[in-house]
Parts: structure tokens; sequence; C-alpha cells
């Protein structure tokens, strides 16, 4: 018995649909077509492929170049004599670097400020406080003073990041920025400084008491009690436009962030001694009440006080190790006799 078998395939015309049917000659030549078909669709995937590839490494040089010049771009901390500035650059701060940031006028211009140890600056909870004390260097002589002040309801720094999560969060707290229940506070209270202006001032608490050592331009090193100056601090502010006792040294008060108190009262102890003036005063971490000063004509002078801290004496026999200008003093944290200078 012969049996005939026809090989079918079924394919679709350009715009007909019928069935035909191929000899094996001609099923080969048709299998041949397509695999050449096949090939070359192959060899364009390929090179598609490459073409692709090309494209996202020049997207990846692309965006690595783009993040280049975001990192270029970005602000930089400037360090004195790395390089200069260029034309049209000019310095700013950048507040993400604080957690908090405040600034604050206090009248004449101060050389020196120191704040003050002990309790009153130890709180870290927001809102914070600060108290202080600055020497000032006005133009006119008699018009120095030794400036005690506080610095209250100071908020931390709202960084972007914080802002947009506030947004996010209620417009009850979008609100509550200028607020003027959080606006930083200042009050100030000084003492007049008899001697001219102020170089340096350090400040230390012995006990209850405030002291703040003064290194005045005449030459003479003051010490000073603060007591009277913070117990003003620590009373209400007055309200804007209120007047005062002129007596006393206050005028009217124009601004209810700045509270001013002037007192008059000369100093515990005051020593002058030194040759010239000078810059280094510091007081000993280890003794309480004990002091170094140093001035301009590398001289150093010890200062041990008596009971009570009512009155030192003063070594009249200078250190004399310096060849030139004291510019520092610091006292070693363990060792009572020991200080270094410079």
């Amino acid at each position: 018995m012969l049996v005939v078998v026809l090989n079918l395939f079924v394919y679709s015309l350009n715009e007909e649909s019928g069935v035909g049917i191929m000899s094996d000659k001609e099923l080969e030549i048709k299998r041949e077509e397509e695999e050449e078909e096949m090939e070359e669709d192959n060899d364009n995937d390929a090179l598609d492929d490459d073409d692709e590839d090309e494209d996202d490494m020049e997207e990846e040089d692309q965006d690595e170049d783009d993040e280049d010049n975001d990192d270029a771009s970005e602000s930089k901390a400037f360090l004195p004599g790395s390089q200069p500035l260029e034309e049209g650059e000019e310095l700013v701060m950048d507040d993400s670097a604080y957690v908090l940031y405040h600034q604050a006028h206090l009248g004449p211009p101060c050389l020196s400020f120191d704040l003050i140890d002990g309790e009153k600056n130890s709180s870290s909870d927001y809102p914070l406080t600060v108290f202080g004390v600055a020497g000032s260097q006005a133009a006119k002589a008699s018009a120095n003073s030794i400036i005690a002040f506080k610095m209250f309801n100071l908020h931390p720094i709202k960084h972007k990041e914080d802002k947009e999560d506030e947004e996010e969060e209620s417009d009850e707290e979008d609100e509550e920025e200028g607020d003027p229940a959080k606006e930083p506070k200042l009050k100030v209270a000084s003492i007049r400084h008899a001697s001219g202006g102020i170089n340096r001032i350090r400040c230390k608490t012995l006990g209850t008491t405030a002291l703040a050592a003064a290194w005045g331009e005449s030459g003479a090193v003051g010490i000073y009690g603060l007591n009277g100056c913070f117990q003003k601090l620590e009373q209400p502010m007055l309200p804007p436009g209120s007047n005062v006792n002129k007596k006393k040294g206050k005028g009217k008060n124009k601004d209810s962030n700045l509270d001013w108190h002037r007192e008059t009262t000369p100093p515990i102890f005051e020593f002058k001694g030194h040759l010239s003036e000078g810059f280094a005063v510091a007081w000993s971490p280890t003794v309480p009440g004990a002091l170094a000063t140093g001035d301009c004509k590398r001289c150093i002078h010890l200062w041990r006080p008596s009971e009570g801290a009512a009155s030192w004496a003063v070594d009249q026999r200078p250190l004399v190790g310096h060849a030139d200008s004291v510019e520092d003093i610091q006292w070693s944290p363990n060792e009572e006799n020991v200080l270094a200078s410079w």
C-alpha cells in the first residue's frame, strides 16, 4: 500500500488569507529564507542592544557629570588662606550647621566676653537661657561698662527638612512661625568701668558670688561683683515704653526685648602694679579665687584670695619667662601650681 504524505503549511498572504500546499523543495527554500530572516533579525537586535548599551553608558556619564556639577555648585566651608574669594562670591552662613543660632546687640562694641559658669547655664531643655558678661570698648573712656546679659526664650533653628515635615502635618503648626511667644529675649545690666575700655574679661562663681576680672586699657585689673546685675536680670521685663529711674542709669524702655540697668559700683579689688596694659587673665579651676594676669611687658602676676574672697594678695614678683607680650594664660585642670602662657 502506497501512502502519500503531504506537508501542509498555513500562512497569511499580504491582503488575502488562504491555505496553500507547498512541496518539500519549496518548504526547504522557505525554511532557508526564514532562517536568513531570523539571523538578520538577531543581528539587528544585537545592534539595537549595542546602541542601547551605548545610550545607557552615555546617560550614566551624563548623570555623573550632572552630579559632579551639582557637587561643584554646592556650598563648601570656607577656610581662610586656602583659596581666595572669586569675583561675585560672598560668604554666607549655613544654618544647617547649627542647632541653635541667635544674635544680640549690646550697644557699644565689645572686645571680650565670657559665659557664666555654674547652674545658670546648665539647662539643656528648650527654650534655652544663657547668662554672660562682656567688656565694652566705647570711644569715650567714661562710657565703658562691664555688661552682664541674659538671653532667654531661645528656640532651636527650624531647618528645611523640619519645615517640610511641619507643612505635611497641620496648618496649626505653620501658624506658630512668627509667634511672639517664641521670640528671643535679651536683658542687660551693667557696671560702669572707670578704667576705660576693657581688653579682656573673665568671670567666675565662688559659692554664691559671681565675679568678673576685667583687664582695663589703662593698665589696671579690677574684680567686680555681679550679683546685683544678675538680680536685675532675674526681674520681670518692663513693658515697652515704660519710664524708669534715670538716676540709676536707666532710660525709657523702647523695646520689650531689651531692658537696660546700669550701676556705678566700684570694683571689689583693683591691682595697678602691671607695667602696661594687658590681655591675659585666667581664673584657676583648682584653687577657688586664684587668678593669673599677664601684660604686654612680658610680666605675669599671681593672685591669691583672702578668706571670703573679699581681697586678694598679688605677688609683686612677676613670672618673667616671656620675651615679649603675654597674650593668654591657661591653668592646668588638675595641678594647682601649673599654668601655661602664650
